[in-house]
């Protein structure tokens, strides 16, 4: 997935694990500047279902159901102290909605460090250690779609590749699938199969870039390299059911080509070229894929025009272009009926340049029609993590409510704190600020 690459100063005597931990933990550092943790300030009424995971400022993590009021703290002996450092991070959902897994890590000044791998039930009183290491830095967790596993992406201090195992909620030893710099993959539908992207693309890395299927076994993995060239994009993906791979290749004459593919690889149908870089999606129902094409986004990714292609077996294919061309993310609502999409803009200040915010929008793909719904100030988790990856995040987390109404955003309060906030798709334009925190994700039931 992520191009995460710590910086290693060689003239520093802290041990190069603990110098990893310290950049990871560096976009929660720059936010947590009150002891004010996760506790909720205001529920929004109307909520129908599911829960908001989160990392407080506090470095705990926190879960909000906010319809019922309730608010559960999974985790309490988050430090912030110098010798001995605490954090939690990257929540993440399984499919079935029952259980949340998250990273701890924990070093101080001495160059000792560790990180350990949780899986907790929504209420917190059950928790469990699925891994623990002082070799590897996790960062990033992915659900097996049974909810049987956890892939996840690590960091190494010894080589610059990324690292991707699987571990069963069982427990056990993790199961090493590939390494590779940056690192995309998708699971298939049946949890038995995983699709990657290694190495970006071709034009960058003709020797390292590569698109990579895994079949997983019981304790081995087989792996066959897909005979594609890869173009400028980030995350594969399989589409829904698990029939058919999404990905983007360099054909004939250089051009760039968003190709369906069958789940053995051959080719199946190839809908669009294009020239730059590009991000996209399946819907959850599969029956249109959107993407955006344009240029390079300084966050990294793509910055461009949004699209939509419908994929409805035995009609021709539909398309059409969303009018806004500065989509510097979007993701699909749970029911497939609309995206919520952001647009990077500078709303009027104090200052001559004005503030840097993002506009969220959503897109009813029936009917193309788009509505506002609010302009937030990004928090720096949300804009350095989350937005230049979110296709890959797409795969993984959801920021809808599990009935599509409703979306969590991360943005800067009115005390210029990192909030959570909801916001009704419906597009009435109030935002509800939740707790404090950053990292909010709803659960997927």
């Amino acid at each position: 997935m992520i191009s995460y690459k710590p910086k290693q100063r060689t003239s520093s005597r802290l041990p190069v694990m603990f110098m990893l931990f310290m950049a990871v933990l560096f976009l929660l550092a720059s936010c947590a500047r009150s002891v004010r943790n996760g506790s909720s300030t205001e529920f929004a009424e109307g909520v129908d279902s599911g829960y908001i995971a989160y990392t407080g400022l506090d470095g705990n993590v926190y879960v909000l159901n906010p319809l019922r009021g309730e608010a559960f703290q999974i985790t309490n002996d988050a430090s912030s102290g110098k010798r001995n450092h605490v954090e939690y991070h990257y929540p993440s959902w399984s499919f079935d909605g029952e259980s949340l897994a998250f990273v701890r890590y924990h070093g101080d000044f001495n160059g000792n460090f560790e990180s350990t791998l949780l899986l907790s039930n929504v209420e917190g009183n059950h928790k469990k250690t699925l891994l623990t290491t002082k070799e590897i830095v996790p960062f990033y967790l992915y659900w097996s779609p049974d909810s049987s596993s956890i892939s996840f992406l690590s960091s190494l201090s010894s080589v610059d590749d990324l690292l991707l195992q699987v571990l069963s909620t069982e427990g056990g030893e993790p199961i090493y699938v590939d390494m590779g710099q940056p690192f995309y993959w998708s699971w298939n539908a049946e949890s038995n199969s995983i699709l990657t992207h290694t190495g970006g693309s071709t034009v960058e890395s003709s020797e390292k870039a590569s698109i990579k299927l895994f079949t997983l076994r019981e304790d081995s993995v087989a792996s066959t390299t897909l005979n594609y060239f890869p173009a400028f994009f980030q995350a594969p993906q399989y589409s829904p059911d698990g029939s058919n791979l999404l990905i983007a290749a360099e054909m004939l004459r250089r051009h760039s080509t968003l190709v369906v593919a069958r789940n053995n690889g051959e080719p199946q149908d190839l809908l669009v070229d294009w020239q730059g870089p590009l991000t996209f999606s399946w819907s959850p129902d599969g029956k249109r894929i959107a993407y955006v094409t344009g240029r390079p986004s300084p966050l990294g990714g793509s910055i461009g025009t949004l699209n939509i292609i419908g994929m409805t077996d035995g009609e021709e294919k539909s398309s059409f272009q969303v009018q806004q061309s500065n989509v510097l993310a979007f993701f699909w609502s749970p029911d497939s009926t609309r995206i919520a999409f952001f647009e990077p803009q500078l709303a009027p200040g104090d200052e001559s340049q004005g503030t840097f915010v993002l506009s969220v929008s959503v897109l009813n793909v029936a009917d193309g029609s788009v509505k506002a719904l609010a302009k937030i100030r990004p928090t720096r988790a949300f804009l350095g993590q989350v937005v230049p990856y979110y296709d890959q995040y797409q795969r993984s987390h959801t920021i809808w409510s599990p009935d599509s109404r409703y979306i969590v955003l991360n943005s800067a309060s009115e005390d210029n704190l990192p909030g959570i906030f909801i916001v009704s798709a419906e597009g009435s334009g109030t935002t509800h600020l939740l707790a404090y925190g950053i990292y909010p994700f709803w659960s997927w039931r």
